[in-house]
């Protein structure tokens, strides 16, 4: 009896390390890291280029997005005085604006226009408004609208063309404004947003 359980025992002991090795075996192939994610040498030399590309890359768009913003603060000071482009809103604020000034300065108009969208270029338009006024304006009243129009800011107004005439050829007792165009510069949407670094 005592053989055989000497014998047993020797089974368990023997198949216990056989199920230890296969364990063994079973972590070393599935639970160990790959050789591809050990830092080794290789792998970290390899992560060293990729780095270094990158670097490089982003030295690139950093020294193209430097030479756009200097152009573009560069361009800035040649467009002061432009309207910036909102569609037909910014045909329809300054055709308000026109008005505002000509009320403030006591002009009656009798006409304004329809604004007139011409392009100058791909990047430039003019707006152009045209106006008439009653015909008992005062002199000085169409001083002071002439005055304020060409001081608008922070967006420019010229006077491309007008007429003033007496009221009347004898005893005149004001003036009138006849044609009077007004224009606007304005920039395009696509030089409007690249101004504004959008």
């Amino acid at each position: 009896m005592a053989g055989n359980s000497k014998l047993t025992s020797r089974k368990k002991l023997f198949y216990v390390l056989v199920i230890l090795f296969l364990i063994g075996l079973y972590a070393l192939h599935f639970l160990e890291p790959s050789s591809t994610t050990l830092p080794t040498k290789a792998r970290i030399a390899e992560e060293k280029a990729k780095i270094r590309d990158l670097k490089e890359k982003l030295a690139k768009l950093e020294a193209v997005a430097h030479k756009r913003d200097s152009r573009r603060e560069t361009i800035k000071p040649m467009t002061t005085g432009f309207w910036p482009w909102q569609g037909r809103t910014t045909a329809n604020e300054i055709q308000s604006r026109i008005q505002r000034i000509a009320n403030q300065a006591g002009v009656e108009l009798s006409n304004v226009s329809t604004p007139q969208i011409r392009e100058l270029s791909d990047h430039i338009r003019a707006i152009e408004v045209t106006i008439n006024t009653r015909s008992k304006t005062s002199i000085k009243s169409v001083f002071r609208f002439i005055r304020d129009i060409e001081g608008n800011k922070p967006h420019l107004l010229e006077f491309n063309d007008f007429t003033i005439r007496p009221n009347k050829r004898k005893g005149p007792t004001g003036v009138t404004v006849k044609k009077c165009k007004i224009r606007a510069f304005v920039l395009s949407k696509e030089a409007s947003e690249y101004l504004e670094g959008i």
